[in-house]
């Protein structure tokens, strides 16, 4: 799920709450949003980033918070096709994200997601 809610990718207080409310509540494996490797490589300018060094600091705190409540976070995968999608459209239909992020990876139309 990505959350849109990064800034140039930092991670932010928003990610700490809202995975580490997973963490509280009980889920054991947190999972943490596709996150670029690039910046080039973002789906959204809203997307977490690993591309500097910088970004980790934030993101080691939220993996410490949701270790400390005996969960374990984990990354499902990173982005690194060109980012298209400009930040107000993803809060858009469901069908416009899904043919956003089509075109972006170069899947035809009849792709199914």
């Amino acid at each position: 799920m990505c959350e849109y809610s990064a800034q140039d990718g930092f991670a932010n207080d928003w990610h700490l709450v809202h995975l580490g409310s997973r963490a509280v509540g009980g889920t054991a494996l947190i999972m943490v949003e596709a996150t670029a490797v690039t910046a080039e490589g973002r789906i959204s300018p809203g997307d977490l980033g690993i591309w500097k060094d910088e970004h980790i600091e934030m993101l080691a705190r939220i993996a410490k918070f949701v270790r400390s409540q005996g969960a374990v976070a984990g990354l499902l995968g990173a982005c690194r096709s060109e980012g298209k999608l400009r930040l107000g459209v993803e809060r858009g239909s469901q069908s416009q994200v899904a043919r956003a992020r089509r075109l972006a990876s170069g899947r035809p139309e009849s792709c199914p997601i």
